[in-house]
Formats: structure tokens, C-alpha cells, sequence
């Protein structure tokens, strides 16, 4: 099932700029301090991908599983898609069905864990 990207807040100019370039290398590292809007350009990329059919699926990494929370509800809240967080606490056998959704936020240790089920589906 497609998502429905609805991001109603305007990205600012520098917002703006990493996400050109994000867009004209086809990958990108956003790198600002914290509480500048890095979550929003992951976002606007992320729809971006999605909306021109560069993607059916995407991982979106955080360092802990705090921020795997927080930035799954952004997503829901900022853009109105479900971003499913997959973290350790999760049961094993649960966590492989959930890899199907279109777009997950989680540690790169619980996809390292998960690595080979991932890979198989890719």
C-alpha cells in the first residue's frame, strides 16, 4: 500500500539546501546540531523518493532506540505515515514480518541483527 505523504511545515533555507543535495547525489549525510530540523529533511527526502517512484521501501537509521520512538512518531505527526520502529525489544519473529512495511526507523544494530532476513527480501 502506497503512503500518503501530507508534510504541512515549510522547510527553511538550509533545510532546503541539504535536501537538493541529498536529491542531486542520491544520498546524503545531515549533519546539524541538534533541534535545526534534520528530522524534516529526512522526511521531505524520504516523501521525495517515495512520490517519484525511486523507492517502495526505506530504512531510516537512529543511534538508539529512544530516538527510534521519537523519530517514527515525526514521521506520523509531520508527514501522516506510519513509519514502523523496529527495535531489539521486539520479538525476533515479529520483527521479520514487520521488515515488509514500506518504511521503518531503527537502531543499525537491530538491522545487523536482522541483516540476512533483510537481504533476502531486497
Amino acid at each position: 500500500m502506497p503512503l500518503n505523504w501530507h508534510i504541512a511545515k515549510e522547510p527553511r533555507d538550509y533545510q532546503r539546501e541539504a535536501l537538493e543535495w541529498a536529491r542531486q547525489y542520491q544520498h546524503a549525510v545531515c549533519c546539524l546540531p541538534t533541534g535545526s530540523g534534520k528530522t524534516l529533511v529526512g522526511e521531505l527526502w524520504t516523501a521525495d523518493l517515495f512520490e517519484n517512484g525511486l523507492t517502495t521501501h526505506a530504512i531510516v537509521l537512529e543511534p538508539t532506540r529512544l530516538l527510534v520512538n521519537q523519530v517514527s512518531d515525526c514521521f506520523r505527526d509531520d508527514a501522516g505515515v506510519d513509519a514502523v520502529p523496529i527495535d531489539g525489544r521486539i520479538p525476533r519473529e515479529q520483527r521479520l514480518r514487520l521488515w515488509a512495511e514500506p518504511l521503518v526507523v531503527c537502531t543499525a544494530q537491530t538491522a545487523l541483527n536482522d541483516w540476512e532476513h533483510v537481504r533476502a527480501r531486497a
